[in-house]
């Protein structure tokens, strides 16, 4: 990121929250999320942000009344997003259909696009003013990574930490089922959650001393084990036991690649935003633990991947010493990692 942006500092004015319903009247049910969408480690509020290019042809239309107006147009097929979530009996989380709306905030920020820098990626400033935290709310947003890029971090940050060498190291590798479901299929048109979360596991010494190739190997079995099967077993698992929090396992690393969620297509009128995706480096109960794969341009326009990290202070400046040091391994041990890194 350019240095401008990170030492950038702007007001911003922000109104009074509203309710934006549905166009049209919708059905009132409930539906219950999926024991997959109930795992307790999925709790939590995931902050995105997108930014879009000033367009001479969309002079004089208010951004906010056409983004309100679309919202409220969207809401009437998507209904149950303008649902609340429920507990229901042994905290079983559902959607009930009630057809309030989706909370809205308009905010004004005295600064030009301009002046985020030639790159945007984040973290960016003042996103907690920009930014309005619902209490209580809780979103996710995965997609599957992860392979040489989830294991490179997995090592580098193990490395960084300097945990003990027998400890257990764990690397959560989430694995898309959408499209892969034999019987039952999935009914058209459902967009609830489809993944499952594969562990890689190894001692952290061991995880140290191997070539890259190590880790690698084990994300790629980890992933290659989850079938439907998988699945289905994971969603008795989370109903049987009482949905166990993954995230709060020692030594546990989440890595969300969002190079393919969709934001760079979302069009408000104003073409494709230059940014589209998390507004901050990492997200969840425990910092750093869950990070970001997010694709970004450079100021040529050049498609890349930005790697968000968080780490203690002199953590991350051992993550940066390993990192260099497996860029300049010999060939034969990152010939594909540096193609990759290469890229961005």
């Amino acid at each position: 990121m350019a240095a401008q942006s990170s030492a950038l500092v702007f007001k911003v004015h922000r109104r009074e929250p509203e309710l934006v319903r549905p166009a049209k009247p919708t059905p009132y049910e409930v539906k219950l999320l999926s024991d997959i969408d109930d795992q307790e480690g999925l709790r939590f509020h995931i902050p995105v942000v997108q930014f879009y290019k000033h367009v001479p042809s969309m002079r004089g239309k208010d951004p906010v009344a056409v983004i309100r107006r679309a919202l409220s147009e969207t809401l009437v097929p998507y209904y149950p997003f303008a649902g609340r979530l429920r507990e229901g009996p042994n905290r079983k989380l559902m959607v009930e259909c009630t057809g309030e709306g989706v909370l809205f905030v308009e905010a004004d920020a005295d600064v030009r696009l301009t002046e985020f820098g030639d790159q945007l990626q984040p973290p960016f400033p003042c996103m907690k003013e920009l930014l309005f935290d619902v209490p209580g709310s809780n979103a996710v947003l995965h997609s599957p990574l992860f392979e040489i890029l989830a294991s490179c971090l997995w090592k580098c940050r193990t490395v960084a930490l300097r945990p003990d060498p027998e400890e257990t190291m764990r690397m959560i590798c989430l694995v898309s089922m959408r499209g892969k479901f034999s019987y039952p299929p999935l009914p058209i048109g459902y967009y609830g959650n489809t993944f499952a979360f594969a562990v890689a596991e190894a001692p952290a010494g061991e995880l140290c001393r191997n070539p890259l190739g190590y880790a690698l190997d084990l994300v790629r079995k980890a992933k290659g084990e989850v079938t439907e099967e998988y699945m289905k077993s994971v969603a008795d698992l989370m109903a049987l036991t009482g949905r166990p929090d993954f995230l709060k396992t020692r030594w546990t690393y989440l890595v969300s690649d969002v190079t393919r969620a969709g934001f760079e297509t979302v069009d408000f009128g104003w073409g494709s935003p230059v940014y589209a995706g998390p507004a901050e480096p990492d997200v969840g109960p425990v910092p750093g633990l869950a990070n970001f794969c997010i694709p970004c341009k450079n100021k040529k326009g050049e498609d890349g991947i930005v790697l968000a990290i968080s780490l203690p202070t002199q953590a991350m400046e051992r993550f940066v010493k390993e990192l260099e040091s497996m860029l300049k391994s010999p060939p034969n041990e990152t010939k594909t990692f540096t193609h990759v890194m290469s890229a961005l």
